[in-house]
């Protein structure tokens, strides 16, 4: 019987409780939303309509095309917004993705016609971003 209550107190004490903070401390602060954004970094060109002999472009007009696109997902940060009852706890970190762009050019070796659009591909990811979440405060049942 002493074997069966000692195994009944491990199995329970292994059952996850949801997140809770401890009432006697709750800060009284919520995860505030960050929506996602893109930066643009390294060198731009434009990107127009025209034609490329051996890479040197020759165009007119179109938009600005950055070498290298950094994607920040949306996320959560802990930035002391007042909320009566919940605490703001750090989450799994999100990954930044990475794309490499160039103005998009239809031919090969450098030669061929220029078109107004910036192509990107997914390069991986540079790095992360530090995530937030928001848990109740009470004490745990």
């Amino acid at each position: 019987m002493q074997h069966l209550t000692t195994a009944f107190l491990l199995a329970s004490l292994c059952v996850p409780s949801p997140r809770t903070q401890d009432a006697g401390h709750c800060p009284n602060v919520r995860a505030t939303n960050v929506p996602a954004q893109v930066k643009r970094e390294g060198t731009s060109t434009r990107c127009g309509f025209g034609v490329s002999v051996f890479g040197l472009a020759l165009s007119i007009g179109g938009a600005r095309c950055y070498r290298n696109e950094f994607i920040y997902p949306a996320h959560q940060e802990c930035l002391g917004a007042r909320n009566a009852g919940t605490a703001c706890v750090p989450a799994p970190d999100m990954p930044v993705a990475l794309e490499h762009c160039e103005c998009l050019l239809v031919g090969v070796m450098g030669t061929g016609v220029a078109a107004p659009k910036c192509n990107c591909t997914a390069a991986g990811t540079a790095g992360t971003i530090e995530d937030a979440e928001t848990i109740l405060c009470g004490a745990t049942s």
